[in-house]
């Protein structure tokens, strides 16, 4: 062994030494005694590499189909295979690479894109999730964009609804010809999902954004709101992370992202007391304005920031100091006067917090001297215009207001415009005078509807307000309901009528064989239906997979397994015959029972944006469904369809041929081929689509 050096190229004449080196060592490892000394010695044989170097036969790849897959640089690759189950025994070359050499190989041939996913299959297998070997991965120019190669960490998924990242902090990439095992495989190596999928990344995103100035940060509005109403986002690691930026709000200086340290600890507001907020901004440059709502995101981040401990202003804002009614005055006429009459009279006195507690409207939320408040208006005025003046950190704000008190004159000023029945004025009574400041706008609607409500429910007092109760008794009862008392729980009680059930079927013969026909691109839904499903994509942006089926990609599921291949699978009618797979006697010998267990399968998913018609689905059964759905891509059965697609026929009986095309694919990332047999009208609606 001193003739052969390691690491060097050698001549013809040490190759020839080597050769007859190993061929020497193969006669003496079968002897047994000879073998168990050698095996003592714990050498390490020389090897010849496909590149022509001398290396450790135990640091070189055994060549094979799986290996030859990855394409590995010739110097770690075995040159001769001869002799070697022998030879393996004393010195065992590797059956396949280390994560170190898939490193190596990532690194010198980063552009060799078609044997990307047999590479990341191989080095995801022999790698931990949380290992060195990953992070190093996931810096390396490996992925293609534009056919170039980028770091999967500079990477992150593109979704169909709303977008978390923006454009700015990582590249951006569709899944387009990627099929779900494919796109696994790139989140495994650094890739960003879509949406967070765990809370690192969702902060990591926001530390970015932090630091970044107010043009990117105005872009990037509507994607922190989504992280904030997100499982993985601020709402499970903020109280952790205190210091961790992430709340959007605007003030003299612009816009800016705040942690919720400096939430809880600076003066930072809900924006909840309408338009009051833009002036206080404009007036006090310490006040900063949580950004709670963006017309790219359908829900707003307010709940979620109240429960974080952000402030509400509207709470913190309180009362008007006075409100003021100029441009002729005068006083209300009766229709007014009769309705504040009701609002203090002493059977509503008795009755309201009955009644707004049969509206939903917690009684916490009312003042427990609102009638006493009530009952300071002396005077009710219509001026032509109405308003409030608010003091806030001392500072004093004036805006226009529809209705208000002012507590000073005893006024309450109406606004001419509104009229007698008008709502704001409700609001306006409820919002100063009857309810708390951590009342919300929706519970002030309560005291127009509460005026409203029928009197003659018993539990509301005898409407002609006569009674021997006391009004504080009355305020200050018993409103808990004990409900009406009902059998014993698991007690059966006698069935009543049964109006549905299952409806009993003879099976159809006909139905067992396919009869197939073009397929038609026009749905059979009404213009009504399609604005239906429009509006339900619209409000479910942000969930995935949550939009109703079209009627489009209904009729095409069931044109496909009735008429096109009496539900059977496209997989499995490229391995056996229809009798075979439907036996008669068997429980899926008619097609109406084996619809059951066929389902169409998107290719593209559903979640991902894919399309909802018959040019993106496969009739597959359950077995395949589960096991190769996600591992194929619709760009892999187009390319199929077109390069390897071939004339075939299925007998269904006698007489009955079905006529179409069969075709093969590599499953990504794989040596397995699967096939699919197409109908003629469905492979040309995928090729056409």
């Amino acid at each position: 062994m001193a003739d052969f050096t390691l690491g060097e190229t050698p001549g013809p004449t040490t190759v020839t030494k080597l050769r007859r080196f190993e061929a020497d060592l193969a006669i003496l490892l079968k002897d047994k005694a000879i073998a168990r000394l050698l095996h003592r010695t714990e050498v390490s044989l020389p090897a010849l590499a496909q590149d022509g170097s001398m290396q450790s036969r135990e640091e070189l790849v055994v060549p094979g189909r799986a290996n030859d897959r990855l394409a590995l640089p010739a110097r770690i690759l075995l040159r001769d295979r001869q002799r070697g189950a022998i030879l393996n025994k004393l010195s065992p070359a590797l059956s396949e690479p280390t994560a170190a050499m898939l490193l190596d190989t990532f690194a010198e041939d980063c552009s060799n894109f078609s044997s990307l996913h047999s590479r990341l299959e191989k080095f995801l297998g022999v790698t931990k999730p949380e290992g060195d070997e990953r992070s190093q991965l996931a810096k390396m120019a490996i992925l293609p964009v534009n056919d170039q190669p980028h770091p999967p960490s500079a990477l992150a998924f593109t979704r169909p609804g709303g977008d978390y990242w923006g454009n700015a902090w990582k590249i951006r990439i569709s899944g387009q010809g990627l099929s779900q095992e494919d796109q696994r495989r790139y989140r495994q190596v650094g890739v960003t999902s879509a949406s967070p999928k765990k809370a690192e990344t969702s902060r990591a995103f926001l530390e970015w954004l932090s630091t970044q100035d107010q043009a990117v940060l105005e872009c990037h509005i509507p994607c922190v709101l989504r992280h904030v109403l997100h499982g993985f986002g601020p709402s499970d690691w903020s109280e952790n992370f205190t210091d961790t930026c992430f709340i959007p709000v605007r003030g003299q200086t612009g816009l800016a992202l705040v942690s919720l340290r400096t939430a809880q600890s600076r003066p930072v507001y809900l924006d909840d007391a309408g338009d009051i907020g833009g002036e206080i901004i404009r007036k006090d440059s310490r006040i900063f304005l949580a950004i709670d709502r963006v017309s790219e995101v359908t829900e707003p981040i307010s709940e979620p920031l109240r429960k974080l401990g952000v402030r509400s202003l509207r709470e913190h804002l309180k009362e008007p100091e006075q409100v003021t009614g100029t441009g002729n005055p005068v006083n209300a006429d009766e229709n007014i006067l009769v309705r504040f009459g009701e609002l203090r009279s002493s059977q509503f006195r008795r009755t309201f917090l009955k009644r707004i507690n049969a509206l939903d409207v917690d009684v916490s939320l009312v003042r427990r001297d609102w009638h006493h408040r009530l009952s300071q208006i002396q005077e009710i005025r219509f001026a032509d215009e109405v308003r409030a003046y608010y003091r806030f950190y001392r500072k004093l704000y004036e805006i226009e207001a529809d209705a208000g008190f002012d507590p000073d004159s005893c006024i309450f000023w109406i606004r001419r415009h509104l009229g007698v029945g008008d709502s704001r004025i409700y609001e306006s009574l409820a919002k100063q005078l009857v309810f708390k400041p951590t009342a919300r706008r929706i519970d002030l609607y309560a005291l127009e509807r509460a005026v409203q409500m029928s009197v003659d429910h018993p539990s509301l007092g005898r409407p002609d307000g006569s009674g021997s109760e006391s009004i504080e008794d009355d305020v200050a009862g018993d409103y808990t309901s004990h409900g009406d008392e009902h059998d014993e729980e698991g007690v059966d009680a006698d069935p009543g009528e049964a109006i549905f059930g299952h409806s009993p079927f003879e099976p159809d013969q006909a139905r067992n064989t396919p009869h197939p026909r073009p397929i038609s691109s026009k749905s059979a839904a009404s213009p009504r239906q399609r604005d239906g499903w429009r509006r339900a994509r619209r409000s479910h942006e942000d969930q995935e997979d949550s939009r109703p089926a079209p009627q489009l990609e209904k009729d095409h599921v069931e044109s496909l397994k009735r008429d096109h291949y009496a539900s059977h699978c496209q997989m499995c009618l490229c391995k056996r015959a229809p009798r075979t797979l439907a036996p008669a006697g068997s429980y899926i010998e008619w097609e109406e029972v084996r619809r059951r267990v066929v389902e169409a399968h998107h290719v593209d998913l559903k979640s991902a944006g894919g399309a909802r018609h018959a040019g993106n689905l496969l009739l597959l059964c359950k077995l395949h469904h589960d096991n190769f759905g996600r591992r194929l891509t619709r760009t892999a059965v187009v390319t199929a369809l077109r390069a390897s697609a071939k004339d075939d026929n299925i007998c269904f009986g006698e007489g009955s041929e079905l006529n179409g095309k069969r075709t093969k694919l590599r499953i990504s990332g794989s040596e397995e081929i699967v096939e699919l047999f197409f109908t003629t009208d469905h492979a040309e609606y995928w090729l056409s689509h």
